[in-house]
């Protein structure tokens, strides 16, 4: 199953392809400090927990953040395990600076 779609119009786009799904948050809708890891981090979890239902998602999940100041965040989610009693389990990388190429 793959799918794409558009969600909060510029500012956030989601793609899911199979288990993976791709998500871009722009850095006006972005609201932590860039260089701090754990600032990243915590915004990342609050998003993926508040937004879990729309998204579907539950179980367990590997997020690769990309951070880039000038861009905001690129998230790469990979389900490990899914399950169907709604609880997520987040193991969240995060990587600073990361040089951005747009296609």
């Amino acid at each position: 199953m793959h799918y794409s779609y558009t969600f909060i119009g510029e500012l956030v786009r989601i793609e899911k392809v199979y288990d993976k799904l791709y998500i871009y948050l722009d850095k006006l809708y972005v609201d932590c400090d860039y260089s701090d890891k754990k600032s990243v981090g915590e915004f990342v979890k609050d998003y993926l927990v508040h937004y879990s239902k729309h998204l579907d998602l539950s179980g367990f999940y590997k997020v690769k953040v990309y951070c880039n100041e000038m861009v905001g965040l690129f998230l790469e989610i990979n389900c490990l395990e899914k399950n169907d009693d709604n609880k997520l389990d987040l193991r969240i990388l995060v990587f600073l600076n990361e040089d951005v190429m747009m296609s």
